[in-house]
C-alpha cells in the first residue's frame, strides 16, 4: 500500500491557490461543508504515517493528479521544502489530527507547482507557508494562507475546530494490510470493504451505491473502513513472455490467494467456513470482531447455465443467507435455485442490471445494519 497515493482525492481539487498572507484566493464563496471522500486508517506509526505517507512522493503533484482526476474531496497543505518555523509548528498538529481523525490529509511542496500550474495555485515566492487548501469534487473551495495571528497554525484544538467548520469528515477509510491486522489482532469490532481499484464489479458498487452514501451531508459513528488488494494482484504475463515472468506470476498469485484465504473471504475450513466464498472475490464486506467473521456478503459474482439459465455459482446460497445475521426475509436472497427469463439475459447490461436488483437489497439491508 505504499503506493496509495491514490487516495490524493482528486486532480481539480489541487486548486490549491498559493497567495499572499491574508488573501484568500480562488474557491467558491458557499459556505457549505465539504465531504471528504476518504480518510486514511493509520495507527502503527509514531508521528507521519509509513505505509500511507503523509508527505507526498518526489513526483507528488503527478500523485495530486489522481485524485483530481477521480474527483474526490480531501484537505491539502502546501508547504516550502526548506522548513521554517511556522512549518515545524504545524506539521505535528496536522500529524495529529490524521492520527486523531484518520483524515487522510497529504503535504506537497509549492516549489512543485509552477505559476501557471493548471491546479490555479498561487505560487509566489513572497507567500509564506503553509497554507490550507480545502477541495471540493477534484476543485479548489477556499484556500486559508498562512497568518501568524490564524490560531489554526499554532494550536490543535483551533485547527480541528476549523476542520469542522469546513469538512464533514469522511464515512470510508483506507487502511493498510499492517493496520487491518492490528485491528485485527486487537480484537476491535469494525466494519470492512474488500476491493480492488482496477476491478469492475467494485466500480460498479461504487457507483451503484457508494458514491452518493459517502457524500451525503452526515457523519457516521462506525464508518466503513476499505482494503485495496490492487497492490496484492499480479498482473498476468502474455503468451509470449519468458518462463521467468510466468514463475513470478505465479508466485505472486499464490500470496494473493493466501491473502483472500487470511482474511476469509475465500472458503476454507480453518479460517470461514460459514461465510468463505470460492477461492474469494471481491466486491466483499465483512463485518468483523478480530478473528471472528460475524457477517459478510459477496455481491455481483455470479454466473448462470447458458442452456438453463439457472444460476450455478453465487454466494446466495440458502447455507449462507441462513446464516447471515442482517438478512430479513432470507428466503427471497436465495439465489442457488434461481432461474433467468431470456429477457433478464439477452446481453450483459441486462443480466448485470438483473443481478443489481437482486443483490442490492441484500446488501443494503447489511449496510445499513453496520454502517451507521
Amino acid at each position: 500500500m505504499k503506493k496509495k497515493i491514490t487516495l490524493f482525492l482528486s486532480i481539480p481539487a489541487l486548486l490549491f491557490s498559493l497567495a499572499s498572507c491574508g488573501d484568500n484566493p480562488g474557491g467558491d464563496s458557499t459556505n457549505e461543508p465539504i465531504v471528504l471522500s476518504y480518510g486514511e486508517i493509520c495507527t502503527t506509526y509514531t508521528g507521519f504515517c509509513e505505509e500511507l505517507p503523509l508527505r507526498a512522493p518526489e513526483n507528488s503533484v503527478d500523485g495530486l493528479y489522481d485524485w483530481v482526476a477521480e474527483n474526490r474531496s480531501f484537505v491539502l497543505i502546501v508547504t516550502k521544502k526548506e522548513a521554517c518555523g511556522c512549518w515545524e509548528d504545524f506539521e505535528p498538529i496536522v500529524s495529529r489530527a490524521n492520527t486523531d481523525y484518520n483524515l487522510g490529509i497529504r503535504y506537497v511542496y509549492m516549489e512543485d507547482l509552477p505559476i501557471d500550474n493548471p491546479f490555479n495555485i498561487y505560487v509566489e515566492s513572497k507567500v509564506k507557508m503553509p497554507t490550507i487548501c480545502f477541495f471540493n469534487n477534484g476543485v479548489l473551495k477556499k484556500q486559508i494562507l498562512y497568518s501568524g495571528d490564524n490560531e489554526a497554525y499554532k494550536d490543535y484544538n483551533a485547527f480541528i475546530n476549523l476542520l469542522k467548520k469546513n469538512v464533514v469528515f469522511p464515512k470510508r477509510y483506507m487502511i493498510s494490510m499492517e493496520d487491518l491486522d492490528k485491528y485485527i489482532e486487537d480484537n476491535k469490532e469494525f466494519t470492512i470493504y474488500y476491493n480492488r481499484n482496477a476491478c469492475k464489479d467494485c466500480g460498479a458498487m461504487d457507483e451503484k451505491y457508494l458514491n452518493s452514501w459517502s457524500t451525503g451531508n452526515f457523519t457516521v459513528s462506525d464508518p466503513l473502513l476499505v482494503f485495496d488488494f490492487q497492490p496484492y494482484y499480479p498482473k498476468k504475463p502474455k503468451d509470449t513472455d519468458p518462463k521467468e515472468a510466468w514463475d513470478e506470476y505465479n508466485e505472486k498469485l499464490e500470496d494473493y490467494n493466501t491473502y483472500k484465504k487470511k482474511y476469509g473471504l475465500s472458503y476454507s475450513e480453518d479460517v470461514n467456513p460459514t461465510f468463505g466464498f470460492e477461492t474469494g472475490a471481491v466486491p466483499t464486506f465483512q463485518r468483523r470482531k478480530g478473528n471472528e467473521i460475524l457477517d459478510m456478503i459477496v455481491t455481483l459474482n455470479d454466473s448462470y447455465n447458458k442452456e438453463t439459465l439457472k444460476m450455478d455459482v453465487t454466494y446466495f446460497t440458502r447455507e449462507r443467507v441462513n446464516a447471515m445475521p442482517s438478512l430479513l426475509e432470507k428466503e427471497k436472497y436465495i439465489l442457488s435455485d434461481y432461474t433467468f427469463s431470456e429477457e433478464q439475459v439477452k446481453d450483459r447490461t441486462t443480466y448485470r442490471n438483473a443481478q443489481y436488483s437482486i443483490q442490492l437489497a441484500a446488501f443494503e439491508q447489511f449496510f445499513k445494519t453496520y454502517v451507521k
